[in-house]
């Protein structure tokens, strides 16, 4: 029997201010492709005059890269999206994702993820992340 990891991403945007850190169970190329099509759909329906289509997948869960991708004037660069990680555990999986959100906010750039539950240990990370 085999044991199923799940997978730390990163997926940045050509503007180098912002990058979305997720997490799934699911294969990579699954999940990238979810988010190309979320971005893609999102840019079309805000071309035919869809906003309100628009506005609901950009606030949907993962939306933060649709909607930093409707308003910045450069293209998010698929071809740079990597896992970062593999874990196995839930936990341990929202731990990494924390610790890649925060590693890119102390590089300058901004998470598009939502949710961090790591924020109140941001100044100790800061700190470990300059000693290495």
């Amino acid at each position: 029997m085999s044991i199923n990891h799940t997978i730390q991403y990163n997926i940045p945007c050509g503007c180098d201010k912002h990058a979305y850190n997720g997490e799934t169970y699911r294969k990579w190329e699954t999940r990238k492709k979810e988010h190309q099509d979320k971005v893609r759909l999102t840019k079309k329906d805000i071309a035919e005059g869809n906003l309100e289509s628009a506005q609901t997948r950009m606030n949907t869960n993962d939306g933060g890269l649709a909607r930093h991708a409707a308003t910045c004037s450069e293209d998010i660069k698929w071809e740079n999206a990597k896992i970062t990680a593999r874990e196995q555990r839930w936990t341990q999986r929202k731990y990494l994702e924390g610790i890649e959100s925060l590693r890119d906010k102390n590089r300058g750039i901004t998470p598009l993820n939502s949710y961090n539950q790591l924020e109140q240990w941001q100044s100790t990370l800061y700190a470990l992340f300059e000693k290495t």
